[in-house]
């Protein structure tokens, strides 16, 4: 969300559907600057999530280079209302 409101921020004539969608990729595409401490973060939740013997789904083999590419850290942000 972070990059969304900088997207906003630095072209007032981007509308919101345009920066979420950006903001998602660049998180999709591993070009979003984050610090360190939310890097950390980011390994301990993936290492939760893809424990060993769990085949319920398949395996997600993260890309060191694009830390934020699973769903989970970018598809849950939608828009809901005047997009504009």
């Amino acid at each position: 969300m972070q990059e969304f409101y900088r997207l906003r921020e630095a072209d007032a004539g981007l509308t919101k559907a345009e920066a979420i969608r950006n903001a998602q990729l660049k998180l999709l595409n591993g070009t979003v600057v984050v610090n360190e401490q939310s890097q950390q973060a980011t390994r301990q939740i993936i290492q939760e999530e893809l424990k060993p013997g769990d085949d319920k789904m398949p395996r997600f083999k993260p890309d060191p280079n694009k830390p934020y590419a699973h769903p989970y850290f970018w598809a849950p942000f939608i828009l809901i209302g005047n997009w504009l």
